[in-house]
């Protein structure tokens, strides 16, 4: 527990020597605090990670992990009527599979999802604008390590993306009639490797 943010950790088996979970948790409260003392700040932060981890034997274990954050600034002024929003984040969540063929090779195979949004809202009187973009990422992969002597570490592998950009998402509004702001843009890309 601090002055300006706490955080919360808990980790636990689930099955002994077999599945355990870890999760942990942040937030700033300064907003809080300034509104206690009678004064703004309008920021806050929250941010959230979780681990899940099982032995599937002596040779194959899994690990399932996630995280999330966003940052909020967020300013309301009720004698002009002006506000803003400004929320934004990034989400992150990976399945993996860890897997020894024996004492000189081992594998890592995964699956990866990212996602990072930027929001701004703002609006006056009878006046509302929306602003939105995002990158979404999807991913594949698989690594091998090669320990043929001590004096050696060989890593290959292949490794698939997927990519989703929205740069831009704008609408914006006055009373009861909306402007056309044109098209959502998304792009799209794949970008793969072996190594």
């Amino acid at each position: 527990i601090g002055l300006l943010s706490s955080r919360l950790t808990v980790e636990a088996p689930i099955i002994k020597d077999k599945a355990s979970f870890l999760i942990s948790g942040r937030r700033t409260y300064i907003d809080q605090v300034f509104k206690a003392a009678g004064s703004t700040l309008p920021y806050f932060f929250y941010d959230l990670n979780a681990k899940f981890n099982y032995i599937l034997s002596e040779k194959d274990r899994l690990y399932l992990s996630t995280y999330t954050g966003k940052d909020v600034l967020q300013f309301n002024n009720a004698v002009d009527g002006f506000a803003m929003n400004t929320p934004s984040g990034n989400t992150i969540a990976s399945l993996r599979w860890n897997h020894l063929f024996n004492d000189k090779l081992f594998s890592n195979t995964s699956i990866n999802y990212t996602r990072y949004q930027f929001e701004l809202g703002l609006e006056q009187d009878q006046f509302e604008f929306q602003l939105y973009s995002g990158i979404y990422d999807w991913n594949a992969k698989i690594d091998f390590d090669y320990l043929p002597s001590i004096l050696h570490n060989v890593k290959f592998g292949l490794d698939y993306t997927f990519h989703k950009f929205v740069p831009s998402n704008a609408s914006a509004r006055s009373g009861e009639v909306d402007f056309n702001t044109g098209d959502i843009i998304k792009n799209y890309a794949n970008e793969g490797a072996l190594y």
